[in-house]
């Protein structure tokens, strides 16, 4: 029945007496498609809050040339003209930046970077930056320019939309009385509702 023999224990037996070591291939494949899944869910909501950001960013950086650009014209008691750094006119005249300058218009202003712009603005990468309507009186060769009088009006009211592509965004409102106003494409005040 029962032997004097001493026994050794197996391998197996050892192995466990000694503490595991490592994660078993099972365990790792469960934690790698649980971080695959989180990776999934967030990195979505996080480019869309990048987006968010840097159309909220640019619109930001437009209200405040649009306002520098009235006041400077109230200021000086003379014309003052917004105009982009490019005379190619297309959907998204901004995409190569802007600059303020003293001068009736944009065509007769000098370019970007020269001694008479007063400020100089980089371009705003990954936004566009498209008319959203105009009034009757503006027409294709001035929409793209914002010249202030020196009284701080406009004469015509334009809308921009800024946003990264055409789908949503925030909406520049610039009255003919040089009143600026930062909007959800649709009309209401911000924070615009999320797309």
């Amino acid at each position: 029945m029962f032997s004097l023999e001493k026994k050794t224990p197996g391998k197996a037996a050892r192995c466990r007496s000694r503490g595991q070591r490592g994660f078993t291939l099972l365990e790792l494949m469960v934690t790698v498609s649980i971080a695959a899944i989180l990776l999934a869910i967030t990195v979505p909501s996080f480019s869309k809050f990048v987006d968010r950001n840097r159309v909220r960013s640019a619109a930001d950086n437009l209200v405040t040339s649009l306002a520098a650009a009235r006041s400077e014209a109230i200021l000086r008691a003379r014309k003052v003209s917004v105009c982009a750094n490019t005379n190619k006119p297309s959907d998204d005249f901004f995409a190569s930046g802007w600059h303020i300058v003293e001068a009736d218009n944009c065509g007769t202003a000098a370019p970007a970077g020269t001694a008479s712009s007063l400020q100089v603005f980089a371009a705003i990468p990954e936004v566009s930056v498209s008319l959203a309507q105009s009034s009757s009186s503006a027409t294709p060769a001035t929409n793209w320019q914002f010249v202030f009088r020196r009284d701080g009006t406009t004469g015509d009211s334009k809308n921009l939309l800024v946003a990264p592509g055409k789908a949503w965004g925030r909406k520049i409102e610039v009255s003919s009385m040089g009143r600026l106003r930062v909007l959800c494409p649709n009309g209401t005040v911000p924070p615009c509702p999320a797309k």
